[in-house]
């Protein structure tokens, strides 16, 4: 029966990123539910026709997740602004790399940060499309507050050779004030 319940939630799981990638974005309250959801459902389609013992096992299980769940932190993009999509984003590295001033990609970027979010890994790229260090320190003051996976900010340094300009996006990075915009 251990197997049967496992076998739902892996399918289960399974639909579920498909849906994902086909709506392209889920809020984390909306995955949250989902999985509450879904949760449910095993505890009451699938909980009661176990023998004690395994019911007893199932039940702690499902306690803990349950619990992992409630202790995930809410964290919800503001509507208008929502993670550049890989299209936007080529077409944004194409305009950036016909720009033939670096001040008219720092506008370009100005202004796309204000209504994206990025990786690092796009942060990366768009920094790449610019020559000089000073203005890729810009471009990082411009976009980090935009960046959603912050823990990966510390690839951003191996753009950067001197050490004094890896020490200042270091500061900018430990300096940022982590609260939503």
């Amino acid at each position: 029966m251990k197997k049967l319940i496992l076998t739902f939630i892996i399918f289960q799981s399974f639909i579920f990123s498909q849906e994902y990638f086909e709506r392209n974005y889920l809020s984390s309250n909306q995955i949250k539910d989902r999985i509450y959801q879904n949760l449910e459902k095993v505890e009451l389609l699938f909980l009661k026709k176990l023998n004690p013992r395994d019911y007893s096992s199932a039940k702690e299980l499902l306690v803990e997740s349950y619990l992992l769940l409630f202790s995930i932190p809410d964290f919800e993009f503001d509507n208008n602004y929502y993670v550049m999509t890989e299209n936007d984003f080529r077409m944004l590295l194409s305009d950036l790399r016909q720009e033939s001033f670096t001040e008219d990609k720092l506008s370009i970027i100005e202004l796309v940060s204000a209504s994206n979010f990025f990786t690092v890994s796009q942060v990366y790229q768009i920094l790449e499309t610019i020559d000089f260090s000073e203005d890729r320190i810009e471009a990082v003051e411009l976009l980090f507050p935009s960046v959603i996976d912050k823990y990966n900010a510390y690839r951003l340094l191996s753009l950067f050779n001197n050490s004094i300009d890896k020490q200042t996006v270091r500061n900018i990075i430990s300096n940022f004030n982590y609260r939503r915009r």
